[in-house]
């Protein structure tokens, strides 16, 4: 159940990010951090990249949750899904963060994957914008 609710999450904030970067005529992205223990889902608003090609992402264009107006980031916590439980997978075009244009559409279609030992959640992207869990 809380691996669905983590999932759910995830897909909630896809679609805000999306409607959000229509909204504000603008591109919005989220980004996945798939390092062991401390991973986490961080909503951005675009504003270059390093040199690795990576979205620079800093306190400045993390982008607020509207509900707590706190930084809208999702902590993928192993204690509270349960210590197997991890984000496993974040692959659009061989990155692992999504960004949309003022159309909604994403700059790659992909998936985010959470899983456990004995179920998984995988959130699909596609080509055109769509989102649906798996």
């Amino acid at each position: 159940m809380a691996l669905e609710k983590k999932a759910s999450e995830i897909f909630m904030a896809l679609a805000w990010v999306q409607q959000q970067a229509i909204n504000q005529n603008t591109t919005l992205g989220l980004f996945c951090d798939l390092t062991e223990g401390r991973q986490k889902v961080t909503c951005y608003r675009a504003i270059g990249y390093d040199s690795q090609g990576q979205p620079i992402i800093d306190p400045n264009n993390v982008l607020r949750n509207p509900l707590t107006q706190k930084p809208y980031l999702i902590t993928i916590d192993q204690e509270e899904l349960s210590h197997d439980a991890k984000l496993t997978e974040a692959n659009f075009g061989g990155n692992s963060w999504v960004e949309f244009n003022s159309l909604g559409e994403p700059n790659q279609q992909g998936r985010i994957t959470l899983a456990g030992a004995s179920s998984a959640q995988t959130i699909v992207i596609s080509r055109i914008g769509r989102l649906r869990v798996e």
